[in-house]
């Protein structure tokens, strides 16, 4: 296979794209540890949960890109 003018394998692109799946894990798992710092997530009893204190969970990302 040839990649803009240069010979690539099978194996290159392999290791590319897990390194692409890996970048953005660690992308998402730094944005839910950062956003959960600014909410000021203290605990994830949601009884504990106050105006100025709360937690952004997995439940709540994935029912907000499901519509549910």
């Amino acid at each position: 296979m040839i990649i803009f003018g240069h010979p690539v394998t099978k194996r290159k692109v392999l290791e590319w794209i897990l390194a692409l799946v890996f970048t953005t894990g660690v992308g998402f798992f730094l944005a839910f540890v950062i956003i959960n710092l600014l909410l000021g997530c203290e605990t994830w009893d949601e009884s504990l949960w106050t105006e100025y204190n709360s937690c952004l969970t997995l439940q709540h990302i994935w029912e907000g890109v499901t519509n549910q």
